[in-house]
């Protein structure tokens, strides 16, 4: 089966990144609560250093990946369409 060929292909990306958006959205809601009480360290050196600079930024930033990720499921039904 192609993905192109079908709606099924284009339904199962659009699963796959509403999916991914909200693990990656409790991941979030799970770290910084875990960050604010000091029982984690974040692993990540570049989201460590972004999270000691401004927490707000760093929830900003990982809103803005689920935000990409809906966005590819769009964009990626326009370009089905479009084929």
């Amino acid at each position: 089966m192609k993905i192109k060929d079908s709606k099924k292909g284009y339904m199962f990306v659009k699963v796959v990144c509403y999916y991914l958006a909200f693990l990656n959205f409790i991941d979030g809601i799970l770290t910084y609560i875990g960050l604010k009480l000091n029982l984690i360290e974040e692993a990540n050196v570049l989201m460590r250093i972004i999270y000691e600079v401004d927490p707000i930024f760093f929830s900003s930033l990982r809103l803005f990946y689920q935000y990409c990720c809906l966005r590819y499921a769009s964009i990626k039904r326009c370009l089905t369409i479009l084929e």
